[in-house]
């Protein structure tokens, strides 16, 4: 939303992003945080910090600063599941299985955003054109099926920004798993005590727009294939 106040985005399009970011909050990373923390459990974790993850508080499952960076940079970040991977130092590789559960779902909720838009461009007029790596909804903003169209596809965008941001393999995201797997447990402590330095460096970055110039463009490239899947899933499906 940043990024959109600073390119001065239509009234119409900025609501639609916070309603995205509304369905993001509410229901897509709790179900995502509560997958990973069944993976944790499944995988031997028996703490009570696990078992949270299955509440319905959406608070529980973000904290403070992923909140405002899904506000500001439409990303976020489940708080992680804390894993005593004592019982796993013959398999370390198994927790590997948490970051791709979490990916995993996170991904059906695109599908099924875009399987959403693709109904909705099918029975109306709604649609969207890709140009210099960035997607526009094509209608006017005052229509309430482009309104629609517009809250699909900052689902699609905003999940899938997400899903790419967690699998940097350090604290606070799901990528962090990738360090239990491989790395020592020497490097890992020192890891996880730099995790505010991490996200207060996610925060300067993205507050620079340098993501939002260089990385976005891409995400847009990736959210119009996802766009395409989808009406190709939507016509099997209706076929």
């Amino acid at each position: 939303m940043f990024y959109l106040f600073l390119s001065g985005a239509p009234f119409m399009e900025i609501i639609a992003n916070i309603c995205a970011i509304i369905v993001t909050f509410l229901f897509i990373i709790p179900c995502h945080s509560a997958v990973v923390a069944a993976c944790t459990r499944l995988l031997g974790a028996q703490t009570e910090k696990t078992y949270e993850k299955f509440k319905i508080n959406p608070f529980v499952h973000q904290g403070l600063f992923s909140i405002i960076a899904l506000i500001l940079f439409n990303f976020a970040w489940p708080t992680t599941s804390y894993m005593d991977t004592s019982a796993l130092r013959k398999r370390k590789k198994s927790v590997l299985l948490c970051p791709f559960a979490g990916l995993a779902v996170q991904m059906v909720f695109v599908i099924i955003a875009g399987i959403a838009f693709a109904i909705l461009s099918e029975n109306t007029e709604v649609g969207y054109e890709f140009s210099e790596k960035i997607i526009s909804i094509g209608g006017s903003y005052s229509n309430m099926n482009n309104f629609l169209g517009m809250i699909f596809y900052y689902i699609v965008r905003i999940n899938t920004l997400t899903a790419i941001i967690n699998l940097i393999p350090l604290l606070p995201f799901d990528g962090y798993y990738f360090l239990r797997a491989f790395a020592h447990s020497k490097f890992r402590n020192k890891i996880r005590k730099i995790a505010d330095y991490v996200i207060i460096a996610v925060f300067v970055l993205f507050l620079s727009t340098l993501p939002q110039r260089f990385l976005l463009p891409y995400v847009d490239i990736i959210c119009a294939k996802i766009l395409d899947v989808s009406k190709i899933i939507l016509g099997a499906i209706s076929g």
